[in-house]
Formats: structure tokens, sequence, C-alpha cells
């Protein structure tokens, strides 16, 4: 019988606490744990992928593929916090690895855009609104990736900064320091977003 999780942490310790269990528990040979950690992770690992690439069919192969390596390094995984990390990495190198096989000439793909969203449109549909919306994404994507990272991490993955240093084995300064130089060229590029 599995052991229940009885915690008074915060929300966010609380998954990291049940990701913990199911990794020692897959480790353990208990499938469902991992699928546990996939139900839990898989929409998030999707969007930040999708958000780093733009392509949605890239970012589900990039997201199943993260899953796929994190599956077979269950092994020398510590806790929740380490499957996390190693799951982000994981999406982020296979996104790179595509990157490479793919010409140098960034693909700026909004083509799918709903699907990655937070859900209902408005039916009679603001058109400036999904103007807005497709050129910060534009704007996202054409960021260095050092800086998109974090952007994408911060901003729309909500993860605070210690999370993204320890995501991308980067110092916390170092995260500040790339958030506030990407927020610097995204103001830049989206001036006449701001200013009306």
């Amino acid at each position: 019988m599995a052991r229940s999780l009885e915690t008074t942490m915060t929300a966010g310790e609380t998954v990291l606490d049940a990701d913990g269990y199911d990794v020692q528990r897959a480790r353990d040979g208990d499938p469902s744990a991992f699928d546990r950690l996939f139900s839990r992770h898989f929409a998030r690992v999707y969007r930040f992928a999708y958000r780093m690439s733009g392509d949605g069919d890239l970012a589900e192969d990039a997201a199943q593929g993260a899953f796929v390596r994190t599956y077979r390094a269950l092994g020398g995984l510590r806790d929740g916090q380490s499957f996390v990390k190693y799951l982000y990495r994981a999406a982020l190198n296979l996104l790179k690895d595509e990157a490479r096989r793919r010409s140098r000439k960034p693909e700026a793909s909004i083509d799918g855009l709903e699907r990655a969203g937070s859900g209902a449109e408005d039916p009679a549909g603001s058109l400036a609104a999904r103007e807005r919306d497709a050129a910060l994404h534009r704007a996202v994507l054409a960021l260095p990736e050092e800086f998109r990272t974090v952007v994408v991490l911060h901003h729309f993955e909500e993860m605070d900064v210690t999370e993204i240093g320890r995501v991308l084995g980067i110092p916390e300064g170092t995260v500040k320091s790339r958030l506030g130089r990407a927020r610097a060229r995204l103001r830049d590029q989206l001036r006449e977003w701001l200013a009306g």
C-alpha cells in the first residue's frame, strides 16, 4: 500500500514532495508513479517547448522526448527537484539538437498559438489583443536563446529566479541579469504596443 503524502507545505513544495515520492516509487519499479509524473508535468513542459520553439509539433516531440530521457535517467535522480530540473534540461537540449539539425535561419512560426494558450477565446474576438499577443510571441522567439529561456521559464512557466537557476545550472545573479537584459530588448521591440 502506498503511503499518503501528508504535508503542510505550500502548493509548489507539495508538488515537489509528490514528485520526490513518485520518483522513488518509479525507481522501485512502479509504472503508475511515472504516469503520475507525466500527468503532472507534461502540459508545462509542452508549453515551455512551444514558447521556446514556436512550433507545436516540435514542442510535442521535445516534451515526449524529455520524458523518455528522464525515465532512462531515473536511477540517477535524487528527488522531485532533480526530476523537474532534468526534465526541463532534456526538453531544452532536444530543442537545441533540432535547431542544429535545421538550417541556421530562425523559424518563427506562430501557428498553433491558441493550442498553447490559456483557454477560452473571446467569441467576439479582439483583433488588437490577438495582434499584441502575436507581436509578443514573435518578440520572445527573436530573443537569443539564453534570454528567451529565462523569460519563458519566469513569465510563462512562473518559475522564480532560484528555480530557474537550478534548472539551467546557473547562479541566481545570472538569471536576474538575463531577465533584465531580455526585458529591455522586449521593451524596445514592443515599443508601439506598450505606447498604445
